[in-house]
C-alpha cells in the first residue's frame, strides 16, 4: 500500500506548493492530464469544400483508418473568416 507521502505528492496542488508555481503551468495537471491528447493529432487532414449553400467556404476534414473524426472551417478558405453553422453541426453528426 503506497504511503500517505507518496499519495500526497501525486496531488497537483501539494506540487504547486512545494515547488512554489503559480499553477498554471504543467504542475496543475495530473498525470492522466498530461497523458491526454486531441483527436486530431495523429489524424489525416484532406482540405475539401462546403457542399451546402454554394458560396465556396473550405472545410477540414480529419480522418483516421476511413473514419471521419472531425470537420472544421478552412479559415483561409472561409468567405466571412467564420465557419458557418452546417458545419459546426455537421461533425457533430
Amino acid at each position: 500500500m503506497p504511503s500517505l507521502t507518496a499519495l500526497l505528492s501525486k496531488w497537483p496542488v501539494i506540487r504547486q506548493i512545494r515547488e512554489r508555481a503559480d499553477g498554471t503551468g504543467l504542475e496543475a495537471m495530473s498525470d492522466k492530464t498530461r497523458a491526454m491528447h486531441a483527436r486530431i493529432d495523429d489524424a489525416k487532414v484532406a482540405r475539401s469544400i462546403c457542399p451546402y449553400c454554394g458560396v465556396g467556404c473550405g472545410q477540414l476534414v480529419y480522418h483516421k483508418d476511413g473514419k471521419l473524426i472531425s470537420i472544421e472551417g478552412d479559415l483561409r478558405k472561409a468567405r466571412h473568416r467564420i465557419s458557418c453553422l452546417r458545419i459546426r453541426v455537421a461533425k457533430r453528426k
